[in-house]
């Protein structure tokens, strides 16, 4: 039977057999070869020996006749033994494997998967992904499913499995052997592709020691040094298209055993993300070489990224008032999740003859607020009369994404990107930061001082240090909180690394370094990313201490939105930049009291 218009499965009786790896050749107007996968098993049912073959052709075929051949063996089937043979999945499935014993069901249900995945991989067919969850239901032998009791030898459950794209996942679960022995676990996807979780990261389960504690049974957990929970980032070779039917198998040993259905796939991508920073909050170990984060986080949350990334696009762009003809700047203010941030911005640019002559440009990263957005810029237009731009995109992305978006739209030489929570102190500050930017030879990233509401300091430049009891290297910001005319911070001076919130650099240097790295989640170190990346490239960061701004800090992005994010943000940094850090802060020009001296 066909389980598409490009894979044949043929069964047959002695006489037919055809050994794995066999081309296989069709007329159809012309001569096409197909690849072959064959196995073979005693029916039960009159233990007579039968083969099963499956063909996969390179395009659609309705052929007239089909020749087998290997190794100077040959077998031919003739037009009408092929429209004779012809049936349903679910006839084939009862009339010729039901009776199979479980080594020759493994071995069929092994053949098929080996010999479909490149047509899945090829088409992501949700039809042919059906056909391959009914033949496992129908060769897969299952275990013991009853409902688990604390009595029990063996237990296993799935407490999610998240699905980052088609053939990426997250598993989160535990699994209880009463022998003591280590977990041997294994997942089964819908359409029949067996993942062993035995590289997935171990850790302790209280939860479920307390749960068992009261049987009459070995002791569990720490008491016998057995972890009982997984988690584990994997990938399939071809993808997975149905949401639901993952199942859990623990097996000792002698191939005893038990299953558990997994819940549904979730695969709403912020709902994945939280889940997966979630169970960084519960089993990792923030430091730089932590086994989950290293094989298992940073992969999978890399690949998210890159989904993001990919599937991003500007969905809307906006006009308000011309288009200024040849600007030298482009502003680019991204917005998250308000937009009354930007009233504030205009009614000072407004103020600011420079702004008439820029490329001013809001990115909206919440476009369930376009309606909004597009009435709220309208009017500001009409009172404010500057002209600027507003682009929507198609989905929640992040920090990273919304300005390399941005970027790609901006028409100024020089790039400026700036919080929606920033605002100047006066103006002419546009100016200043590009003047100074085009003066200094060698210069990379260029950030101006920013104050709190009270006039005392946020940003004088940023600079690293471990967090008190790791190994992990975070950003801090020279003098924060101190009064924002604290004689050092009225230098002007190389740093380090500059914030985000409000950056000038090169359009040329940007394009150069690529824009802001994406693997970084929600916001908050792409800034020192890109410095970094600068630093190597031999450009030098600099802070501008006679340009001031004021920052509502986290007002933009507040920080109970990025907490969990954070302490991941940090670990990546420090993976990605870890000894090139420790170079650089060795460095005494970077050092806040050589910075404080040298003021002097």
């Amino acid at each position: 039977m066909w389980l598409c218009d490009r894979l044949l499965l043929l069964i047959g009786r002695n006489g037919f057999e055809m050994p794995d790896g066999a081309r296989a050749s069709a007329r159809d107007g012309s001569v096409l070869h197909g690849k072959v996968w064959a196995t073979s098993y005693a029916s039960l049912e009159d233990n007579e020996r039968r083969h099963a073959l499956l063909v996969r052709f390179p395009t659609t075929v309705s052929p007239a006749g089909l020749e087998l051949r290997k190794e100077g063996r040959t077998a031919r089937i003739a037009e009408a033994q092929l429209a004779r043979g012809t049936t349903d999945l679910r006839s084939l499935l009862r009339r010729h494997l039901a009776a199979l014993d479980e080594s020759a069901r493994r071995r069929f249900l092994s053949m098929i998967v080996d010999g479909v995945h490149e047509e899945l991989a090829d088409t992501a067919s949700y039809s042919l992904a059906a056909h391959l969850n009914q033949i496992r239901d129908a060769l897969r032998p299952p275990l013991d499913a009853r409902v688990r009791t604390r009595h029990d030898r063996q237990t296993v459950q799935v407490e999610r499995i998240l699905g980052i794209d088609e053939r990426s996942f997250w598993v989160r679960g535990w699994g209880v052997d009463r022998s003591g022995r280590d977990l041997r676990v294994e997942l089964i996807s819908p359409e029949g592709h067996r993942v062993s979780l035995d590289s997935a990261h171990r850790h302790a389960r209280p939860d479920v020691d307390q749960f068992f504690a009261g049987a009459d049974a070995p002791k569990l957990g720490v008491e016998t040094g057995v972890k009982h929970g997984f988690v584990s980032y994997f990938e399939l070779p071809s993808p997975s298209l149905i949401s639901s039917g993952w199942i859990a198998e623990l097996r000792d040993p002698g191939g005893d055993g038990v299953e558990q259905l997994a819940p549904p796939l979730e695969t709403d991508l912020p709902a994945v993300r939280a889940g997966i920073m979630t169970d960084i909050k519960d089993f990792g170990d923030l430091e730089a070489e932590d086994e989950l984060l290293c094989r298992h986080v940073h992969p999978a949350l890399t690949r998210l990224q890159e989904r993001l990334r990919s599937s991003t696009h500007a969905d809307t762009v906006m006009q308000y008032g011309d288009p200024v003809a040849s600007p030298h700047v482009s502003v680019i203010v991204p917005l998250y999740g308000r937009i009354d941030f930007m009233e504030h911005q205009l009614c000072q640019f407004m103020h600011d003859s420079e702004f008439r002559d820029l490329d001013l440009m809001y990115v909206l990263d919440s476009p369930e607020l376009g309606d909004q957005l597009a009435n709220a810029a309208a009017a500001l237009h009409s009172l404010y009369e500057l002209p600027f731009r507003t682009v929507v995109l198609n989905r929640n992305a992040g920090y990273s994404i919304a300005n390399n978006i941005g970027a790609s739209l901006a028409r100024g030489r020089l790039l400026v990107f700036l919080n929606s929570d920033v605002v100047p102190d006066s103006p002419g500050w546009v100016g200043r930061l590009a003047s100074f930017y085009d003066a200094t030879p060698g210069i990379g990233a260029l950030g101006p001082k920013l104050l709190y509401e009270d006039a005392s300091l946020q940003h004088a430049g940023l600079y690293f240090d471990r967090r008190p009891g790791t190994t992990v290297w975070t950003n801090l910001h020279y003098y924060k909180g101190l009064r924002g005319d604290f004689e050092p911070a009225n230098v002007s001076r190389p740093v380090p690394a500059v914030t985000g919130a409000c950056l000038m650099i090169a359009r040329s240097t940007w394009e150069e370094m690529g824009g802001l790295r994406c693997d970084f989640v929600q916001g908050g170190y792409e800034d020192s990313d890109l410095c970094l990346r600068l630093l190597e490239a031999g450009r030098d960061n600099w802070y501008l201490a006679h340009v001031e701004l004021h920052h509502l800090e986290d007002q933009s992005f507040p920080a109970g939105a990025r907490l969990m994010a954070t302490a991941y943000n940090e670990w990546l940094q420090t993976h990605l930049w870890g000894e090139q850090i420790e170079q650089l802060m060795s460095d005494g020009r970077f050092q806040i009291e050589a910075v404080a001296l040298s003021a002097e």
